[in-house]
């Protein structure tokens, strides 16, 4: 009707419409008994009312959300966070940015387990330690309904002991072939299988023995009635299968879940070589105001391209370096200029600006390159220092066979008050540089490296 007209006028602020239904309103006034005078009067209070009136009940409204969700989120912040993870399950990009919030708020979060995880985010304590489990569900392409299945069937009979038990209990239908490598590759097995790569590698062995809609009962063994099937048996599976390496294993970590829980990408390389290059984390950009450029290294975790009026095009990046995730921006020059090394799980080198304003902080990239490139093309001398009484399995576990002819690797030992060096640049390389790092934190080594 022609309240709801007045209505419509006053939330747009529509000023010809507002004039024209001052004259209804006075009209219908009469009619009412009410003179003219102060009919007016009324119809200027409402319009005066419209100026402000739908702002204040708008700012009113988010005022009081803002203080609930504030007040949830201090007193039951993994409740809130849970239930935040929930309602963006199915948005990568929405948990890549939560996980930096349960980053800051120093609640811990664990990866997916079959045994463990339910369809959705959950609270999981034990020994009166909370953290927040990851959702199956969350990890793409293996669907909810298949999830809620196969954790009502672990709440029905008991955890799965094992990949074949996993297997018999459930039929074709729920888990698939594609499903299946999704839960590998996102480590959902390593409770009960620790080599992702066997598993994955006898998926289609799976299938074929497992496939098909069926159900399973005691007196259903498949074609094998007389003894359980043994996933260590040569004749049904691959047995000798060469384990992922941590990049690899890293990537379809990536691919599934959308970041890195294993472990991350830059511990592969020496902590003394970022020192060497002045590179610093963006934890260290976050915490000190005076940084007004810098060098970091992250695997991109997410890309969101955008154009501005003028169609020029620039995009946000979420970048996850070894101790926090940050967010660059890249503009139209730039973005043409490095857009072949811009790929979600790339890890590089940003040479970045940083610019602050009240609590804005804008990280803007000026090059990028990328950092493995970076770090080969270095020629690096690096020295490792052994105590005397060193570990015996300490070599064993540092260095391995190799020809790789790159950097010259330098080992120095005291023995009797003499300073022995042995040169392993045309034999041996560092197995681990995160092994290395570890030792060197734990005082049993020290090392340097030398840029020439």
């Amino acid at each position: 009707g022609e309240a709801d007209l007045l209505r419509r006028a006053m939330g747009k602020k529509i000023q010809k419409e507002m004039d024209a239904q001052k004259n209804r309103f006075i009209e219908g006034a009469k009619s009412n008994q009410i003179d003219q005078k102060e009919s007016s009067k009324i119809f200027d209070l409402v319009d005066k009312f419209a100026g402000y009136g739908f702002n204040k009940s708008h700012a009113a409204g988010y005022a009081l959300l803002a203080y609930q969700t504030a007040y949830l989120k201090t007193n039951y912040p993994y409740e809130f966070m849970t239930a935040t993870l929930n309602y963006a399950i199915d948005r990568t990009d929405r948990i890549i940015l939560l996980k930096k919030e349960l980053n800051r708020l120093n609640i811990a979060f664990k990866k997916p387990d079959i045994n463990l995880s339910q369809p959705e985010f959950s609270i999981e304590e034990i020994n009166n330690e909370k953290a927040i489990r990851f959702g199956l569900a969350a990890i793409k392409g293996v669907g909810i309904k298949s999830m809620q299945s196969l954790v009502l069937e672990r709440n029905k009979k008991g955890n799965y002991n094992d990949i074949i038990d996993f297997m018999t209990r459930l039929s074709g239908e729920v888990i698939n072939k594609r499903q299946l490598e999704k839960l590998i590759q996102a480590g959902c097995f390593d409770s009960i299988e620790k080599s992702r790569s066997k598993l994955f590698s006898n998926v289609p062995n799976f299938v074929e023995i497992y496939g098909g809609a069926r159900e399973y009962n005691n007196s259903q063994s498949l074609l094998f009635e007389d003894s359980k099937i043994s996933f260590s048996d040569n004749n049904l599976f691959e047995q000798n299968i060469k384990e992922w390496n941590s990049g690899f294993l890293l990537k379809n970590e990536l691919e599934v879940i959308g970041f890195y829980f294993s472990n991350h990408p830059i511990s592969f390389y020496p902590k003394n070589f970022f020192e060497q290059n002045n590179i610093i984390d963006g934890k260290e950009i976050l915490d000190n105001i005076e940084i007004k450029n810098a060098k970091v290294v992250g695997s991109i975790l997410d890309i969101k391209e955008r154009s501005n009026k003028d169609g020029k095009k620039y995009a946000f990046l979420t970048v996850s370096t070894l101790e926090s995730q940050i967010e660059l921006s890249i503009f139209s020059d730039k973005l043409s200029e490095f857009r072949s090394l811009i790929k979600e799980g790339n890890l590089l080198l940003f040479n970045i600006d940083i610019t602050r304003e009240n609590e804005n902080l804008r990280m803007i990239i000026r090059k990028i390159q990328d950092f493995d490139n970076f770090y080969k093309n270095a020629k690096k001398i690096i020295n490792i220092y052994l105590q005397e009484n060193y570990e015996k399995d300490l070599m064993n576990n540092l260095f391995i066979k190799s020809e790789n002819y790159n950097d010259k690797l330098f080992l120095y030992m005291n023995k009797k008050d003499k300073l022995l060096s042995f040169d392993f640049s045309t034999k041996y390389e560092i197995k681990s540089f995160k092994y290395l790092d570890q030792l060197h934190e734990a005082k049993k080594i020290d090392y340097s490296i030398d840029l020439s």
